[in-house]
């Protein structure tokens, strides 16, 4: 999703801060800067805010991609998706406790295996890691360390 797209989902609204994966139903996209870390609170719309959405048109810029060659060059190390499988999202232990900001907890679907694959490689515990469901994920790793 690009940046500053508003997306419904049930009885959730949304405007994504910056690019990144979603899977909502877009109904528009705003210039606004409703999330800045700068601000104190850093979210303009709390949740329970009432939002009037209205219909305004204006022109459409597409960005062009990158070429193939550069999104898939090999990295020097690292890994290699080969495969996502059905689901695969990378995850933390979450946000908890910014519910009233309108940032909900997520993170890990199973937190006690987070925390116990990260002390296993010797990560922090609340480390990032790949969450995959359904399978089919499918990985390489490059360079050597």
């Amino acid at each position: 999703m690009p940046a500053g797209a508003v997306a419904l989902a049930w009885e959730y609204a949304a405007v994504y801060p910056r690019t990144s994966p979603g899977g909502w139903q877009l109904i528009g996209r705003t210039d606004a800067e409703l999330w800045s870390l700068d601000r104190d609170p850093p979210a303009v719309l709390v949740p329970g805010t009432r939002v009037r959405f209205r219909a305004v048109r204006e022109r459409v810029a597409f960005q062009s991609r990158p070429s193939t060659a550069t999104r898939m060059s090999r990295p020097e190390r690292g890994l290699v998706v080969r495969g996502t499988g059905v689901r695969s999202l990378v995850e933390d232990l979450g946000r908890p406790g910014n519910a009233v900001i309108g940032v909900t907890r997520s993170g890990a679907a199973d937190r006690a295996a987070l925390r116990q694959a990260n002390r296993l490689v010797g990560n922090p515990a609340g480390a990032a890691a790949i969450e995959n469901a359904g399978g089919g994920l499918e990985l390489v790793a490059a360079g050597s360390r």
